[in-house]
């Protein structure tokens, strides 16, 4: 075939000591259909366990380079790093204790090669457990599409914001891991949206892609999002800064033509946001306060009071729309 129909796809693998999980990760990776890849791998680990796990690899196959950091970068610079390595055309991240179906980039690479006006094609992606074992298909991991379906950044805000099925900030298409997308439409370091850095960084990238073009849901399962006791660290944290993202997106997106300013998805939007608040931030207080008299104390405190500005804003919305609908029937 002609270089123009394979084109070149890098997938990004961040890792921090985890080395079973990513030979995992990376055998899913040399076991794709689609071979015009190249794979790069970014080592944020504290000891040599993972460089040592894949020199075999690293001598058999031409197409990976690791890249052991000097020093712990963190996750996001180093994703950010891994970008700037990266040199194909199309890029997939693949996050080192998740998996990718051997057809995966088979079936999304032509979507994007044949479709120029795509920044990114996804699909639905099923849990798994630590021992790979697939979880039930609720929440996050339902596959609420039966066909191939176009999606522009309205039809995506309606689903992220106001969806049918209640799920409050749906990210339907995915984490990094999840989606194909066309490096030349990410204008914006990935994980920023509308000036913003965010720490939940998948959906604030699918947000700005979206802003240069529409994308495509495959209903096919490409992809594998594993669930396991190593994810679960600073949950009181983490719950916190989701929810300050979320507030942030929801807020901005309106700006963006994504969503309505006080429209009846909006107001939905706005409902689910002090549903995730009282779930991430009031029913995590005590985790939050516990971070907030340790090592976390700075980044805990600002994103207290970005959450509380944002909170204010949104609290101000929602009266308005409340006040409307009473005018409206009085």
């Amino acid at each position: 075939m002609l270089e123009s129909q394979t084109p070149l796809v890098s997938i990004l693998i961040p890792t921090y000591n985890r080395p079973d999980y990513l030979e995992l990760a990376l055998k899913s990776v040399l076991a794709q259909t689609y071979k015009n890849i190249e794979i790069i791998i970014g080592d944020n680990s504290t000891n040599d366990d993972t460089e040592e796990r894949i020199q075999p690899y690293l001598q058999e196959h031409s197409n990976i380079q690791y890249i052991k950091n000097k020093f712990n970068l963190g996750p996001n610079r180093n994703i950010l790093m891994l970008m700037e390595a990266s040199n194909g055309g199309f890029i997939n991240f693949l996050m080192d204790d998740d998996l990718f179906h051997p057809r995966k980039l088979e079936l999304m690479v032509p979507v994007l090669r044949d479709h120029q006006d795509l920044v990114l094609v996804t699909s639905h992606r099923q849990g798994i457990d630590a021992q790979a074992n697939l979880l039930q298909i609720t929440g996050v991991f339902i596959k609420f599409i039966q066909k191939p379906s176009l999606f522009d950044k309205v039809a995506m805000a309606k689903i992220v914001f106001a969806n049918p099925f209640g799920l409050v900030n749906f990210n339907f298409i995915g984490e990094l891991t999840t989606a194909l997308f066309r490096k030349s439409s990410l204008k914006v370091p990935i994980g920023t949206f509308a000036g913003r850095s965010y720490e939940v960084y998948d959906l604030a990238s699918w947000f700005s892609l979206m802003l240069e073009g529409p994308g495509l849901y495959l209903p096919d399962t490409l992809s594998y999002f594993r669930v396991h006791a190593g994810q679960q660290v600073n949950k009181g944290l983490m719950g916190l800064v989701s929810v300050t993202d979320h507030a942030h997106s929801l807020l901005t997106t309106p700006e963006y033509g994504f969503i309505e300013l006080f429209s009846n998805d909006y107001e939905i939007g706005i409902r689910r946001f002090f549903e995730q608040l009282r779930i991430d931030f009031i029913d995590k207080k005590y985790l939050i306060k516990e971070q907030l008299d340790n090592e976390f104390y700075e980044i805990s405190q600002k994103y207290i009071d970005e959450l509380h500005n944002y909170y204010k804003t949104l609290n101000d919305q929602y009266f308005s729309i409340l006040e409307a609908t009473f005018n409206e029937l009085s």
